[in-house]
């Protein structure tokens, strides 16, 4: 029946954009806890890295 095509087209786009969108979430995620790092903790000094510290 017609209706059954419908379904399996509808389910099928379904299954298609789930997978495109886990995709995506996947690839931002490993792209987003970078800038986290760069930025120096409160207990680092302020000299770190510099060589001024004397």
């Amino acid at each position: 029946m017609s209706s059954d095509l419908l379904y399996d087209a509808m389910r099928a786009e379904a299954d298609y954009r789930a997978a495109e969108l886990r995709k995506a979430g996947r690839s931002a995620r490993l792209r987003r806890p970078a800038p986290r790092q760069a930025v120096p903790g409160p207990a680092e000094p302020r000299t770190a890295g510099r060589g001024r510290a004397r």
